[in-house]
């Protein structure tokens, strides 16, 4: 996929590989980031396992295994490849790594241009120099189209440089492309797996009983049977079915409306509000 986007000269799709960590997988982190890396993915994103009580307990997280991921996480920076994090953007140290930290990035090393010469472990000083001159130069961040960082060269230098016709550079837009992998929701991964109601599994119950549920408005999920369900752990809360109804006729139901209104009104411990992760049904979602 790397290659096809590079030859259309397009930054998508993106590629995610998504991992849900348990108790069998628990001390793999820096073995999926090196995979993701050789796969030359875009991003990749880490979350726990919810339990099934009764059906998948052996997967569950155990203390031990909570503290090796944190581990884990605390020594990615150690790594050769992790690429400085910008402290004008996000704040850094070991009193952030929770929500404030949202990602952390690694260099896609295989990716790199051979011509060029690359400066990249001192974030005040990133850099990337050509054969012929070195120079620095503005430096633009892209977390969202192509991430990568992106070294700007001067045109009217390159143009005159009799080096151009094997130079790697990019001859449209002048410019020498880093790509790095990111590591989405980072913060939340480390908060959710260090939280105080981990053991439980309920990573988010601290935080989600103080905040209104919208997820009302932006998903639903249809299983195979045509039910229709407004969360991923609302499985005894069908809003409809699809061999009996529309679904925009169940998507502005009186059902689904009222179920909108709970998720803003009520306390997350309301045997009527929306479930959550603060209180899990024991079935398996669709």
């Amino acid at each position: 996929m790397h290659d096809l986007k590079r030859e259309a000269k397009v930054s998508r799709p993106h590629v995610k590989i998504y991992n849900v960590i348990n108790h069998v997988n628990a001390g793999g982190i820096d073995d999926m980031i090196s995979f993701a890396l050789r796969a030359r993915a875009d991003h990749v994103e880490f979350t726990p396992v919810d339990i099934v009580k009764g059906k998948s307990d052996a997967l569950a997280l155990t203390a031990q295994d909570r503290e090796l991921i944190k581990t884990q996480l605390d020594g990615l920076t150690r790594r050769d490849d992790y690429l400085e994090l910008d402290p004008a953007q996000t704040p850094r140290g070991p009193e952030n790594t929770g929500e404030g930290k949202e990602f952390a990035r690694f260099v896609k090393y295989d990716t790199l241009s051979f011509d060029f010469k690359y400066e990249l472990d001192d974030i005040s000083r990133f850099d990337v120099l050509c054969e012929r001159k070195e120079w620095r130069l503005d430096v633009t961040e892209d977390n969202t189209e192509e991430n990568a960082l992106l070294f700007q060269y001067p045109k009217e230098e390159c143009t005159n440089c009799p080096l151009l016709p094997k130079c790697s550079i990019d001859k449209e837009r002048f410019l020498v492309k880093v790509e790095f992998l990111s590591v989405l929701g980072f913060g939340t991964f480390y908060r959710r797996i260090t939280s105080e109601t981990a053991q439980s599994g309920g990573y988010d119950a601290a935080m989600v009983r103080h905040l209104p549920c919208t997820i009302g408005w932006t998903y639903a999920r249809i299983g195979t049977h045509g039910r229709v369900i407004p969360c991923c752990k609302a499985t005894k809360k069908p809003m409809g079915d699809l061999r009996h109804a529309d679904l925009l006729d169940i998507w502005a139901s009186p059902q689904y409306t009222e179920f909108r209104k709970n998720g803003m009104t009520l306390k997350r411990m309301n045997p009527t509000s929306p479930p959550s992760p603060a209180r899990r049904p024991a079935t398996t979602s669709a």
